[in-house]
């Protein structure tokens, strides 16, 4: 089973609740929560934080605080002690978004804005961008967004983020419900994506590697997860 668990994001917290949050995380990301010099930045991160803490803590059945992350060689975060869970965080505007699954798994999301759509060109596979282009011009910026994060979850799951060219690979999206992986001009049925509906302004997707499995969207209450975490019952 895979779930993808979205939250999201509130106004800004105040000072004391903002401070009080922080002290769950471990002191190397409370640092770099706090370098961070635009407040909706840090806040998003410290949120994302806190909700692979809680997700990973039911599972494990221990305190958010006594979980530990590391990072792989690629710089892809995992739970010190445990390698049976895997992970990944994304934001965007005003969601985070959390997979959670006992397979290595990467997850996008990205909110629809106004896009140059020949970046394509820069990005996307041949076959993709026939693909894009052949599509009416008023579906091309959806589509564009549907590729890019079906195509970033794939390197996301990977652990090697942006290091890698988009062009190296391909997404065929048929439909929702039949998205392949093509490396080198073989398709890899090990691979597999999903779409979920979050928001009509956004787009999620989700990679994961190994055997067909079935996969959830939550959408977690957002007051309630804080104020668990504000009353330490998370």
């Amino acid at each position: 089973m895979i779930d993808l668990y979205a939250l999201y994001c509130p106004p800004l917290f105040k000072e004391d609740a903002f401070s009080r949050l922080l002290t769950v995380c471990e002191t190397a990301k409370m640092e770099r929560i706090l370098s961070y010099r635009n407040a909706w930045d840090a806040h998003r991160s410290l949120l994302g934080d806190l909700l692979a803490r809680y997700l990973i803590s039911q599972k494990l059945d221990i305190s958010p605080r006594l979980i530990r992350f590391k990072t792989g060689r690629e710089g892809k975060p995992f739970v010190e002690t445990s390698q049976d869970i895997h992970f990944n965080i994304a934001h965007s505007g005003m969601w985070i978004v959390c997979a959670l699954a006992d397979v290595a798994v990467g997850t996008d999301i990205e909110r629809i804005d106004p896009v140059d759509i020949d970046i394509a060109l820069r990005f996307f596979s041949d076959a993709e961008i026939s693909r894009l282009f052949a599509l009416p011009e008023e579906r091309q910026i959806s589509f564009f967004y549907t590729l890019w994060t079906l195509k970033e979850s794939y390197l996301k799951m990977t652990g090697k983020g942006l290091g890698d060219s988009l062009k190296d690979f391909s997404v065929i999206y048929n439909s929702e419900d039949e998205i392949q992986f093509l490396a080198h001009g073989v398709i890899d049925s090990s691979v597999h994506f999903k779409c979920f509906p979050i928001d009509p302004n956004y787009k999620t997707a989700l990679c994961f590697r190994g055997g067909e499995q079935s996969s959830n969207l939550i959408i977690l209450d957002t007051e309630t997860f804080i104020g668990s975490c504000l009353t330490k019952k998370m």
